[in-house]
């Protein structure tokens, strides 16, 4: 028996020493309560930041992702994180080396399992994308604090990653679809560091009109309008009237550069379905461009606009534009979270 207990006490001292710190109260606790108690704690306090930065880092441009839709994420993810977390105070030999790492990959899977089922061709473009990172000897790709970060390779193990310049005209290279190694050896060094996965395929799906190239306004008003049960459409309306009063909320700057170029999955403008769905109509949608009726409708046709048109249109610059209609997104990410449930 004595042998017995002197092996578990090895054991609980073999993965304290290997395990993260953090877990040491979990892996000590003497009995389930304390146990259970520990888990909440480290559910809470250490996962649930890692997951909130993570889920904010990888959705960031996914601007309009439902909220039903993040708790599911956020969820999905604290389910595994129990899940593992008991099966180490079970087992010492569960070890977890980096709880915080281990925690932030779990949530960058689960986002990135989410995406490809709702976005194929997006993902088909990731996939060559990483194919291309993996294989050419000029580039290279490494995860980096639950992050993916990829560059050229002498740059391999770099943590400084930068947002890939979308505002600046893509080069000859860097269009050409047929040479993709070429055009992502472009673009990075282009950046002069390196660049989250993500960040840079989204920039090739913006260059190349991928048109699943991320989750924005235009998706989920196809999903609205293709619902079929009366429920559904009660809380999709009320989902669409939700977002509808925060961009009204935003800066009248802010407001046009985000609705101005608003699209539909086909490229169409998006502003239609809101008069469709008869959240707002062609007055209040003049209304927050700032223009008359008659030129909303002289312009109808012609939107979405480019950014160049709107800078001209609001006598901004191009850079300008996009920045403000970046920080419009950024609020509404937030917004919804809260007023959406």
């Amino acid at each position: 028996m004595r042998h017995s207990n002197l092996t578990v006490i090895d054991r609980v001292e073999a993965a304290l020493a290997a395990a993260d710190p953090a877990l040491e109260a979990l892996i000590t606790a003497r009995d389930e309560a304390t146990r259970d108690a520990e888990i909440a704690r480290l559910v809470s306090e250490v996962a649930g930041p890692v997951i909130e930065s993570v889920l904010s880092r990888q959705l960031r441009t996914e601007w309009i992702y439902r909220a039903e839709a993040m708790e599911d994420l956020r969820a999905a993810v604290n389910l595994r994180v129990v899940r593992k977390l008991r099966a180490l105070s079970h087992d010492p030999e569960e070890i977890v080396e980096r709880f915080r790492d281990y925690v932030a990959t779990l949530t960058y899977n689960a986002v990135s399992d989410s995406l490809r089922e709702r976005y194929p061709e997006w993902n088909r473009l990731k996939g060559r994308i990483r194919y291309v990172l993996e294989h050419d000897p000029r580039l290279g790709l490494w995860p980096e604090s639950g992050r993916l970060l990829c560059g050229l390779s002498s740059w391999s193990g770099r943590a400084d990653a930068a947002e890939p310049a979308g505002a600046a005209e893509p080069t000859p290279a860097m269009l050409d679809r047929h040479r993709l190694a070429d055009a992502v050896a472009e673009a990075v060094r282009r950046e002069g560091k390196p660049v989250e996965l993500d960040s840079l395929v989204r920039l090739f799906a913006t260059i190349w009109k991928v048109a699943e190239r991320n989750l924005n306004v235009s998706d989920e008003l196809m999903i609205i309008a293709e619902t079929v049960t009366p429920l559904d459409q009660v809380e999709a309306r009320g989902y669409i009237e939700a977002l509808w009063r925060e961009i009204s909320a935003l800066r009248p700057l802010q407001r046009a550069a985000l609705l101005l170029n608003l699209r539909d999955t086909d490229g169409g403008n998006a502003l239609a379905y809101f008069v469709l769905l008869s959240v707002a109509d062609i007055d209040e949608l003049a209304d927050s461009l700032g223009v008359t009726v008659e030129r909303l409708a002289a312009m109808w046709n012609e939107l979405p606009l480019d950014d160049m048109t709107i800078a001209r249109m609001l006598g901004i610059r191009r850079q300008q534009v996009i920045n403000l209609r970046r920080s419009a997104r950024d609020r509404l990410l937030r917004r919804l979270a809260g007023e959406v449930k």
